[in-house]
């Protein structure tokens, strides 16, 4: 029986089959790790590929708005959201579940030259995604997920994109007030200053891709070899406003003539300029002290104290009362001729004042005078008693209250701007301590209904509900494109800007620079 067992033990022993399988379950687990690593760390390279993708939207799409604080209705973080991978977004991750996060930066390097981000609005936004990817195999081994990650950062500072932008500053004797919430200069001041921020910000490149034009009303006629072209080589003289025809094709001075007498004041300031930044001028913040467009507006910076000396030439030229309609007319003018030189540009129109427009018979040409150049020469007094009989100053039968007239002003540069928007001007608008009262029947000059009300941005129905700050709304071609600083010391302005909360007017031409320039991702590592 001993013998019988060691027997069988033996050849037990010595038995070769089976032995493998030992060996074919380790190689099973090892070949289920490495399929694990290929399998689901290739599906989370794909992953992080495609959160990278919609950072990079994301951020993209933001940067636009990164001067605006996150608290608009219109901001970064919006964008950001609409762009990116979260769950019903442009550029959703299927199966994954993001987590995204949006901060807005300031780097010095995307600076103007001499200028720093001390004070400074944000001018860079990072966008980051995170996400847990769910393995597959290698969940058998402990690591039930893995964790991903893609940033980017993108910045509005890149070249312009191919624009003609008519900037119209307001240069009435109202302009003259000192405004102690801009540092103690005149509103004027203030308005030219602010046109200097937003140069500084855009960049035309090497191709000279944003092409600006200064207007300003009431018009200015040149003296001692003063002209569009050299601004600063004369004097400046305010004229009466003239009156260019809606939709006209001529862009200069419009020359009014009567025995003994002539007009000829001119709306546009300085002429198409697209010279007007030099990196290297550090001192100026990157404006070129020898251009003319700069020399009118001045540009001289002083880096120790973070203030501009506002050297232009350009005065306010005064002027007691304000109309706004034919200035548009004669920038939109100019716009369509500047678009015929570029092909593919668009046309933008930026009108910084307080929106109040109650300019008296006398500040317009009166009768006698022959318009040339494309102006509406006044064949009628006027009138303040509206008929259905009653004349424009034109002396259109009905067309009391509709340009050019010295009714209904409000309504009028409303028309004019909705014409400019539908001719396919951009125009953007920037209420100025824009009034809470007048224009409509408790004061101003519009005492008639004479517009449609349909389509507006702010519909009114009554002249009670048409203020100044109303009629800056409705003038920009979108509420996302009205802006307002109502901080305006002495105006007691509460004249709302409810899409954005740039409040002041250097950060309001920064958030409307950034629709000029074009987006571009930046290192992340930038500082």
């Amino acid at each position: 029986m001993k013998n019988s067992i060691l027997s069988f033990a033996r050849r037990a022993y010595s038995d070769q089959r089976g032995q493998t399988l030992p060996f074919v379950a380790l190689g099973m687990v090892a070949l289920l790790g490495m399929g694990g690593l290929v399998v689901d760390v290739g599906h989370a390279y794909v992953v992080r590929s495609q959160l990278q993708n919609s950072a990079n939207a994301a951020a993209l799409a933001a940067s636009g708005a990164v001067y605006n604080s996150q608290s608009n209705t219109v901001n970064y973080t919006s964008l950001a959201t609409q762009y990116n991978c979260g769950s019903g977004a442009e550029n959703a991750s299927s199966g994954v579940t993001c987590t995204q996060t949006f901060t807005p930066k300031c780097f010095n390097s995307l600076m103007p030259p001499g200028e720093n981000c001390t004070g400074a609005p944000n001018n860079a936004v990072v966008v980051q995604n995170t996400a847990n990817v769910k393995t597959y195999l290698m969940g058998l081994f402990g690591v039930p997920a893995l964790n991903v990650s893609a940033t980017a950062t993108a910045s509005i500072q890149g070249t312009a994109n191919s624009w003609n932008v008519a900037v119209i500053v307001d240069g009435t004797s109202s302009m003259s007030t000192t405004d102690t919430n801009c540092g103690n200069l005149t509103q004027f001041q203030c308005a030219l200053s602010s046109v200097q921020v937003f140069l500084e910000h855009v960049n035309p490149g090497p191709s000279g891709n944003i092409r600006v034009s200064l207007f300003s009303f009431p018009n200015v006629a040149f003296g001692g070899g003063g002209s569009e072209s050299n601004t600063c080589g004369g004097t400046f003289t305010g004229e009466v406003y003239t009156l260019p025809a809606p939709g006209a094709s001529n862009y200069g001075p419009i020359v009014y003539s009567k025995t003994g007498s002539q007009i000829g004041g001119s709306y546009q300031i300085a002429t198409w300029d697209s010279n007007y930044y030099l990196a290297s001028a550090t001192a100026d913040a990157g404006l070129n002290p020898s251009d003319n467009l700069v020399k009118t507006i001045g540009a001289a910076y002083n880096t120790s104290t973070g203030a501009k000396a506002l050297t232009g030439c350009l005065p306010n030229v005064g002027g007691e009362t304000t109309y706004i309609a034919s200035t548009i007319y004669a920038a939109q003018a100019a716009l369509t001729h500047e678009q015929t030189l570029y092909a593919n540009s668009k046309n933008a129109m930026i009108i910084l004042s307080d929106g109040q427009a109650n300019a008296a018979a006398a500040k317009f040409p009166g009768l006698g005078y022959t318009a040339t150049n494309g102006g509406i020469a006044p064949t009628y007094a006027g009138t303040t008693t509206y008929s259905a009989s009653a004349k424009n100053l034109a002396g259109v039968v009905g067309g009391w209250g509709q340009y050019p007239d010295i009714n209904n002003e409000c309504q009028q540069e409303i028309t004019a701007a909705n014409a400019a928007t539908a001719a396919g001007t951009v125009v953007y608008t920037v209420a100025y301590g824009s009034e809470d009262t007048g224009c409509g029947s408790n004061g101003g000059t519009d005492t008639h209904l004479s517009i449609g009300t349909t389509g507006l941005n702010v519909p009114f129905t009554a002249l009670s509900q048409l203020t100044p700050c109303l009629a800056m709304e409705d003038m920009a071609s979108t509420l996302n494109d009205f802006y307002s600083d109502p901080n305006q010391s002495g105006s007691n302005s509460s004249c709302a800007d409810g899409g954005h909360t740039t409040a002041t007017l250097a950060d309001i031409s920064l958030a409307i620079a950034a629709n000029f320039t074009k987006p571009r991702l930046i290192p992340n590592n930038a500082n």
